[in-house]
């Protein structure tokens, strides 16, 4: 099976780390927000990563992993 990677979705709690790894191959980027994410373990992933740009920004912004189905409708939505 061929997927593009515009066709696929990437879900990361991190801005440094996964959405900005997301947006450099073109997948559609989901930040999922999690408050139980400690501060040393921000602080860690910061240092550790790569430094995105200042205007990396994720596709969507989901509180809950099922909120991913309303994207996914949205997504089906735009392309028929």
């Amino acid at each position: 099976m061929k997927i593009r990677a515009r066709e696929s979705i990437f879900i990361g709690d991190t801005i440094e780390a996964d959405i900005w790894g997301a947006k450099q191959i073109g997948t559609i980027a989901v930040l999922i927000r999690d408050e139980n994410q400690s501060e040393e373990w921000r602080k860690l992933l910061k240092e550790l990563t790569p430094k995105p740009s200042r205007n990396t920004k994720p596709d969507y912004v989901i509180d809950d992993l099922m909120d991913i189905i309303g994207i996914i409708k949205h997504i089906t939505k735009q392309k028929s």
